[in-house]
This record gives C-alpha cells, sequence and structure tokens, in this order.
C-alpha cells in the first residue's frame, strides 16, 4: 500500500482510518462532507457522487469507502436516502475503481447489520444474512456488488463488518448518548431499552488498525471479515461500566422496549480476522475510559 483515498473521512471511523494511514506513512488523501469538527480538515470537500471518481481511483492503489450514513433510525423513516447514501455511493466507488488505469483495491466498511438477530453465537461470517433495517439491506447489497464486481471483472477488495464501535470524536449512538448524560448530571440514569439486549463493543483506534491491516493483507476476492471484539456485554453491564469510568456513584434504570430495526443480541466471532494477525485488543474498560478522557476535555 503506497497511495491511499478515504471515502468519508469527516465521518467518526473515516476520520480514525485517516490517522492510522498517517501513523504508517502512508500518503492519503481524505475526501467527505464538510464538517465543522476542526480536527477533521479535509484534501477534498464534497459528495462522493459529485466527484470525479475515475481519476480519485487513478491515484491510489487502496480506496476505503467509508462513505454513506449510520442511521437505522432515519433508514426506517426514509429508505430512499439510506439507498442513496449507503449504496448508491458504493456502486459508484466499485465502477470507478475497475474503470481506473490499474484499479485499486477497495475496502468497503460494511456493519454488523447485514446479519439481523443471533441465529447462533458467537456470530461468525458465514452466519446467516437476515438485516432487519433497510440500513443492513443497503449495507448487504453492497457487499454484493462487490463480490459480483470481483467476480465479473477481477476487481479486487473486501468487506469489513465493525460491530459497534465507540470511542473519541463519536458523537452518537449507546456510548455517547449515556456517557453524556451522566457527565450532564442525569441520575438516576434512564436507559429506553431492556437491560438484557447485547452488544459486542470494539474501541475505535482498533477497528481503524484492523481496517489498514485487513486492506495490506486479505487476499482481497471480495470476502468479509468481522471486526469484533468477541465478547457480549449487555446494557446493564455497559451503564455500570460507564458510571465506574465516570467515577459517578449512581444507578440506571432500564424502561421502554427495544427500538424496531435494531437486534436484541450481537456478538461476533473473531477467528477469521485473527488467522491474519489482526486482533482488537483493547479492553472496554480502557476503551471507556479513554472516552470518558475525551468526553471531559
Amino acid at each position: 500500500m503506497t497511495r491511499a483515498v478515504v471515502l468519508g473521512a469527516s465521518g467518526f471511523l473515516g476520520s480514525w482510518v485517516a490517522r492510522a494511514l498517517v501513523s504508517l506513512d502512508i500518503p492519503v488523501i481524505t475526501v467527505g462532507r464538510r464538517t465543522s469538527d476542526e480536527t477533521r480538515r479535509l484534501d477534498v470537500e464534497a459528495d462522493i457522487l459529485d466527484l470525479d471518481l475515475v481519476g480519485i481511483c487513478d491515484d491510489a492503489d487502496v480506496i476505503f469507502d467509508l462513505a454513506g450514513t449510520g442511521d437505522v433510525p432515519r433508514s426506517l423513516s426514509e429508505p430512499a436516502v439510506d439507498l442513496r447514501a449507503n449504496l448508491q455511493t458504493t456502486v459508484a466507488v466499485l465502477d470507478a475503481a475497475r474503470r481506473a488505469t490499474d484499479p485499486p483495491r477497495v475496502v468497503l466498511v460494511s456493519s454488523a447489520a447485514v446479519y439481523g438477530e443471533s441465529v447462533t453465537v458467537p456470530m461468525a461470517e458465514d452466519h446467516p444474512l437476515l438485516p432487519i433495517s433497510p440500513y443492513g439491506v443497503s449495507k448487504l447489497a453492497a457487499e454484493h456488488y462487490l463480490r459480483v464486481f470481483h467476480r465479473l471483472y477481477g476487481l479486487r477488495g473486501i468487506a469489513v463488518r465493525p460491530f459497534s464501535v465507540y470511542g473519541p470524536g463519536q458523537r452518537k449512538l449507546v456510548v455517547y448518548d449515556l456517557l453524556k448524560r451522566i457527565v450532564d448530571g442525569e441520575r438516576p440514569l434512564r436507559i429506553l431499552a431492556p437491560a438484557d439486549v447485547t452488544r459486542d463493543f470494539v474501541y475505535v483506534e482498533d477497528v481503524a488498525a484492523a481496517i489498514v491491516a485487513l486492506a495490506r493483507d486479505a487476499p482481497a476476492k471480495g470476502e468479509a471479515y468481522n471486526l469484533a471484539s468477541g465478547h457480549a456485554t449487555s446494557l446493564r453491564e455497559l451503564a455500570d461500566a460507564l458510571l465506574v469510568a465516570s467515577g459517578v456513584a449512581s444507578a440506571a434504570v432500564f424502561v421502554g422496549d427495544q427500538d424496531p430495526g435494531n437486534p436484541a443480541h450481537w456478538c461476533g466471532d473473531t477467528s477469521k480476522a485473527a488467522s491474519l494477525g489482526v486482533t482488537l485488543d483493547t479492553t472496554l474498560a480502557r476503551g471507556l475510559a479513554k472516552t470518558v478522557q475525551w468526553i471531559a476535555m
């Protein structure tokens, strides 16, 4: 890997992938929409679909596709918007890559949402793919396009399926939402979901490093890789860990039902990525401590 492009570099995970590349002295072009976060300056500010993607692909040997949205609730209310953001952009990137003079590898950042509800635990890459939200459907369709482009055109690429990513810089989803309310003084902490809902939480710096490592080392024949810790954490356990990390002596109260489009239980099988030397080792306690330190700044 000598030249990389990160599409969606203004986003949470995209900005960390760009940082991981820079730490390895790999020249990187960052592309995304304008952001108010001054730490996420971009080389190119534009909607992906407005760009000369073939020209961009000609300038890189790896394209990291993190463009799109990770908003499950919005995908329920506006599925057409989700389709454009998460599938149309990926198809445009794949088509541009295969038309490039020297086609780059494509790293599609998909999601564990392609699995839907867990049938077996931990969930390996061959787990049934039955998404329960339009977001999950669009990500699964993007993966299918990646595999078809490899089969038809020989385009090299992989899909990565992060589970519940958290860490500094994230300003949405459960870890940030609960932590922000703890810092703001909510006592007791009220959580609008069942206490026994489980997720597989992975620290963002680990995920970014794993994405870069797989881009370099994977066979890139359209295959998919889980990015997970291999440990299921309940919302009760998460809430308790957040209170401890924040140094707050309080409790959590659980009310309400599971949101539509979100599965009840997730835990990823890590063995496929591990077979290529990829590990995500930051413990939840350590990752939450780093996130608390960031949010308190």
